[in-house]
């Protein structure tokens, strides 16, 4: 049989790793959001190169020369695209020629315009992990204090009262 302390210890870390888990996807979706929220101009793009690049075996994804003009000066730069990904070069090149079709807008910081970006993505999948790992630390936190009130702790003294 356990005892209390060796229950209250479970808890703890139970409670303390969901804790760790929450303030770790916690600091990565502030990260993303702050990125995301720098980019927080405009401006028509001039695309000079498009290039598939292979990132792993048989994963390709877009790379892109561009340039942009911002107060009479014009900036050039690299973007990687971070989707869509390709599993073949050939697809990878079918898809940039359909982008080359269409006007593209940089965004970028008014502050530093040398962090730009061709796409401008709310990290939407990291708030669901953070809103799903408060969900279970609160869900933790709740079932222990459900437990305590309901499940109070039988003392040894009064299983020998009772027998």
């Amino acid at each position: 049989m356990m005892t209390e302390t060796l229950i209250k210890r479970i808890w703890l870390a139970l409670i303390g790793i969901t804790a760790a888990c929450f303030l770790w996807i916690l600091v990565s979706f502030t990260s993303q959001l702050t990125s995301y929220l720098k980019l927080s101009a405009s401006a028509p793009a001039e695309i000079l190169d498009w290039v598939p690049k292979e990132i792993r075996p048989e994963t390709y994804h877009s790379v892109v020369n561009y340039c942009f003009e911002l107060n009479g000066d014009i900036l050039e730069g690299e973007y990687n695209f971070q989707k869509p990904i390709f599993k073949t070069e050939a697809a990878a090149i079918e898809t940039i020629e359909k982008f080359q079709e269409r006007p593209w807008n940089i965004y970028f910081n008014p502050k530093n315009p040398q962090e730009a970006a061709l796409q401008k993505m709310f990290p939407i999948k990291s708030g669901i992990h953070l809103l799903l790992s408060l969900a279970v630390l609160l869900y933790f936190y709740w079932f222990k204090h459900y437990l305590s009130r309901y499940f109070a702790p039988v003392d040894a003294a009064d299983d020998a009262n009772r027998a």
